[in-house]
């Protein structure tokens, strides 16, 4: 429970304070706090509370989605990113030459 109140405290300085220099930054840091919650409160469902074994499978497999997602929109932006500084970094060349 603290983990998700600290969880929820981010999200609460990330929208209000606004640290990033881009949009899309901000955006991704706070889906990414979102996919922390859900992860948190799908963690609970495979503790000892819940006694159906298969609830627990599907909580678990909704777990193994979540990382997933949360890495392959990290990776995604990452791959874009490095694309806009290369495309960037190669116009600067060309208008160089």
């Amino acid at each position: 429970m603290l983990l998700m109140l600290i969880s929820l405290t981010v999200q609460i300085i990330l929208l209000h304070f606004k640290p990033y220099e881009t949009r899309i930054d901000g955006a991704l840091s706070n889906l990414n706090e979102i996919l922390v919650m859900i992860y948190l409160y799908l963690l609970v469902g495979i503790t000892e509370v819940n006694t159906n074994y298969e609830l627990r499978d599907i909580f678990g497999w909704c777990l193994l989605g979540v990382v997933l997602f949360s890495f392959a929109l990290n990776f995604i932006k990452m791959i874009v990113m490095v694309g806009i500084k290369w495309y960037q970094m190669r116009r600067l060349r060309s208008t160089q030459s």
